[in-house]
C-alpha cells in the first residue's frame, strides 16, 4: 500500500520537537503541504507559526490566521507535562497544562472545521496519551488534560461525522522525547 498525501494541506501543532517533529518530517516525505507550530522564535520557515498556546492573545491571533488556510488534516500534538502532588500543585501550572493540552486543541479544531464542513472532508488526529486511560501518581493536571482531550475527540467525532470529518485520538505510551526525559 502506498501512502500519498500529495495535495493535502496538513497542520501539526507542536511540530518542532519529539513526536510532532517526526510527524512534520514524515508528512513532508509523503508529499503533504505541511504547516506546523512551535515556540522557537528563531525558526524561519514560511509554513511555521511561532505561537505560545498558553498566551490567550497569541492563541487568538493564531486561530484567525489558520482560518484562512484550507486544512485537510489537523494533528493536535502540542503538549506539556509537569508532575507534582495535587495538594501542592501550583494553579498556574495546572492552567498552563489545561490550556496547552486541551484548550488549544479545542480552539484550533474550532478554527479549521468550518472549511472542512464546506468541502465535506477533513481528518483530525488528537494526540492524547496512554494517560487518557490509565494514570500514575503525581499526574493529576496532565491526566485531566488528556482525559478531556479524549472526551473532546469522541464528542466532536460524533458531531462532525455527517460532514465526512473523521476525528480520532492516538494515545502513545512512554515515548523517548525531550519532554518525557525532562519530566521523568
Amino acid at each position: 500500500m502506498k501512502i500519498d498525501f500529495t495535495g493535502q494541506n496538513i497542520l501539526i501543532t507542536g511540530g518542532t520537537k519529539g513526536i510532532g517533529k517526526k510527524l512534520v518530517d514524515d508528512y513532508k516525505k509523503l508529499g503533504g503541504n505541511v504547516w506546523f507550530t512551535g515556540r522557537d522564535k528563531l525558526l524561519k520557515n514560511d509554513n511555521y507559526f511561532c505561537v505560545d498556546f498558553s498566551d490567550s492573545r497569541a492563541m487568538d491571533t493564531f486561530t484567525k490566521e489558520i482560518c484562512e488556510l484550507d486544512i485537510d488534516i489537523l494533528v493536535n500534538n502540542a503538549g506539556t507535562n509537569k508532575i507534582g502532588n495535587i495538594e501542592e500543585y501550583d494553579i498556574s501550572d495546572y492552567e498552563k497544562i489545561i490550556n496547552l493540552n486541551l484548550t488549544s486543541c479545542f480552539k484550533t479544531t474550532q478554527a479549521i472545521v468550518p472549511k472542512m464542513k464546506t468541502k465535506k472532508y477533513g481528518r483530525i488526529v488528537n494526540i492524547t496519551s496512554i494517560s487518557s486511560f490509565i494514570t500514575m501518581p503525581l499526574r493529576s493536571a496532565y491526566c485531566s488534560s488528556k482525559f478531556g482531550l479524549l472526551g473532546l475527540t469522541k464528542s466532536s467525532a460524533v458531531e462532525l461525522a455527517k460532514y465526512n470529518i473523521l476525528i480520532n485520538a492516538v494515545g502513545p505510551g512512554v515515548t523517548q522525547t525531550e519532554l518525557t526525559v525532562n519530566v521523568l
